[in-house]
């Protein structure tokens, strides 16, 4: 099982950030472990928890149902009793390789999309 410190941050080797004329934003990451180990810390609520709230946010609820048309929700709670709960569904799923799915705040209409590649770099 991954553990909280295998997908942390400093895993990350260089990281770029760019947005195009159709405002998506693309960040890519070198990282220093296995694809599988950061398939695992996005579809895998246990290791989700551990790092999808920001800052002093803690996430106190997750439900995840990773296929193809499954749904997911979390919730994050703040130091200050914030709660804010994203919610999505999976559009895609490769297996170690390519997760997209939505991402909707609740209580806000604005859907985004997001798409999470992973692939092994190449020495």
């Amino acid at each position: 099982m991954t553990t909280a410190h295998e997908i942390e941050p400093e895993t990350a080797t260089e990281e770029t950030t760019t947005m195009d004329d159709s405002n998506t934003l693309v960040i890519t990451r070198t990282l220093t472990a296995p694809p599988a180990r950061f398939f695992e810390a996005f579809t895998l609520a246990d290791l989700a928890r551990q790092w999808m709230a920001p800052g002093p946010f803690g996430v106190s609820e997750t439900d995840f149902d990773v296929r193809l048309g499954g749904h997911y929700r979390i919730v994050m709670e703040g130091p200050e009793d914030q709660t804010y709960s994203p919610s999505g569904t999976y559009e895609e799923f490769i297996l170690n390789q390519k997760l997209v799915f939505t991402w909707k705040w609740a209580h806000e209409d604005l859907v985004t999309r997001v798409t999470v590649e992973l692939e092994t770099a190449v020495a």
